[in-house]
């Protein structure tokens, strides 16, 4: 039997859907714009694979990401690329959207985009589930799907899983270096298949099918998981049920100190906002908001209308409570006040690292409040976020970049990571960073890069009140970002990249 954690992208792809067709093959055309900067390897096809074929006789859109290349890591192109799948998919219809992902999330050498990309990605899929297509995620590759695409798996209608597989936010390597080995030894391989493998994450029930690892295996899965009645992201009551279920989990899991200790990593290098001063610009008709656990949450007066809000303060980590106390937030709105505008402010330092918050799995909470977020859009809430703090990686992901549009303001932090740790990991000198960041918005952080590429919609720099009512007044529930880009040429291929898709051909 044929391996699926040791076939490469191309083989699964071939070895899963019948006749498949690729859309955008191998060409320089479709390689990163960005790589070339850093002197860094480019991949033809931008380490994903996408295309369409059949699988029991039904027609079917596919994706493979290649984890020999940069471990499948999301850039520009290889996002947009997900993203025009998933929007084709819209336009088509075809049976299911499967996805073979392998992924460490978000690509450093290009964060910004990355970032973009992953919540993209994010929004695309959830549109087709909401339209009633299937998604179905395959995870048995030897890199597994770790942070964006964590999330991601935990999005789709299915996710299969190997017990060789591996599923969570924040690799074992990545909290070692954190929180020490104490926290979580790396080298221990059976520690972090207690934590991350395919078989703790099937009987956590955060993966629906674990299948041996064959490519038979794989194949017989999808072909079966395509036969069960998708959910709609929109059912609150598929969410409230998904909600009681990880309440349960997490009263089963009681935290000590040290698990919810913050980490010194030198993130939150600015004095944290405070939120009062804030709130009184933004809402001078007057507001209820309190503060617990550095969630924020309440109501609040805008034009003689209230509008939810729901955000955190303090830099803080989102780990699985901080998740989960948003998305209860959410699922109230919805529930008790039908319609209301949602403002999200956030400031965040990114997802909690701890082995505590992976064994639970952090991944899941964070897709429970990414759907949440856009349950409410599909229900006909407006959704805004502003960034007022800070605003990094799987923290934002799932919060503000779900949003209808996200703003900022200028004295924001907005990023991946500093470009100091980014040097190290990638092994670039901290000084070819900066040079290129002057020039560059897709390495520097920042509001105004962020704003460039299309991520963040506009800066609020005086009159938070007016700005905030036109805001909302302009609000469009479709995903500009990539328009936005190129109209400010900071994000140039995604758009392009996306379009190129939806004008390919399917020959039957």
């Amino acid at each position: 039997m044929i391996s699926y954690l040791q076939a490469t992208a191309r083989q699964r792809i071939d070895g899963i859907i019948e006749h498949f067709q690729e859309w955008l093959p191998a060409s320089p055309a479709w390689g990163s714009p960005h790589l070339p900067l850093l002197h860094a390897p480019v991949a033809f096809d931008d380490g994903v694979i996408i295309g369409y074929g059949y699988l029991s006789g039904k027609i079917v859109f596919a994706a493979a990401q290649d984890g020999n290349f940069m471990g499948g890591a999301i850039g520009e192109v290889h996002g947009a690329k997900l993203v025009g799948l998933l929007r084709k998919a819209l336009q088509e219809r075809p049976a299911a959207v499967i996805l073979m992902a392998e992924s460490g999330g978000v690509r450093l050498h290009e964060a910004n985009a990355g970032l973009i990309a992953v919540s993209e990605v994010m929004r695309a899929l959830m549109a087709v589930r909401a339209a009633g297509i299937p998604v179905i995620i395959l995870n048995g590759g030897r890199h597994g799907c770790f942070g964006g695409m964590g999330i991601i798996a935990n999005c789709a209608d299915t996710l299969i899983m190997s017990a060789e597989a591996r599923l969570g936010i924040s690799g074992p390597g990545v909290i070692e270096t954190v929180h020490g080995v104490a926290e979580f030894d790396a080298s221990d391989r059976a520690l972090v298949w207690r934590v991350n493998g395919g078989l703790h994450r099937y009987r956590s029930g955060d993966c629906q099918m674990l299948v041996a690892d064959t490519m038979a295996a794989f194949k017989v899965a999808a072909a079966q998981a395509m036969a069960f009645s998708p959910q709609s992201v929109a059912d609150v009551n598929a969410l409230e049920a998904e909600h009681a279920m990880l309440t349960q989990r997490l009263a089963t899991f009681p935290a000590s100190g040290s698990d919810t200790d913050v980490a010194d990593t030198g993130r939150a290098e600015q004095p944290a906002l405070e939120w009062q001063p804030l709130a009184a610009q933004l809402f001078p008709e007057g507001y209820d908001i309190t503060e617990e656990n550095a969630v924020l949450s309440g109501a609040a007066q805008m034009h003689g209308s209230t509008i939810s809000i729901i955000g955190t303060t303090n830099h803080t980590e989102i780990g699985v409570e901080t998740a989960l106390k948003q998305a209860q937030l959410l699922l109230r709105t919805i529930r008790d006040f039908p319609g209301r505008p949602i403002f999200l402010l956030v400031d965040t330092t990114g997802q909690r690292l701890r082995q505590r918050d992976e064994k639970m799995g952090i991944q899941r909470y964070m897709a429970h409040l990414g759907k949440c977020i856009e349950s409410a859009r599909c229900r006909g809430h407006k959704i805004l976020a502003l960034v007022y703090g800070q605003a990094l990686s799987g923290g934002f992901v799932s919060s503000g970049m779900m949003a209808d549009a996200c703003y900022a303001l200028p004295s924001s932090i907005i990023r991946v990571m500093d470009l100091s740790a980014m040097a190290r990991i990638i092994k670039i000198p901290e000084e070819t960073l900066v040079l290129l960041a002057q020039s560059h918005p897709v390495f520097a952080p920042g509001p105004e890069n962020y704003q460039r590429m299309g991520g963040i919609k506009d800066i609020w720099r005086q009159d938070l009140a007016s700005c905030l009512f036109t805001a909302f007044a302009d609000l469009s529930a479709e995903d500009v970002r990539m328009s936005l880009g190129v109209a400010r040429g900071g994000r140039v291929m995604a758009q392009k990249v996306v379009d190129a898709v939806l004008f390919a051909d399917i020959k039957h």
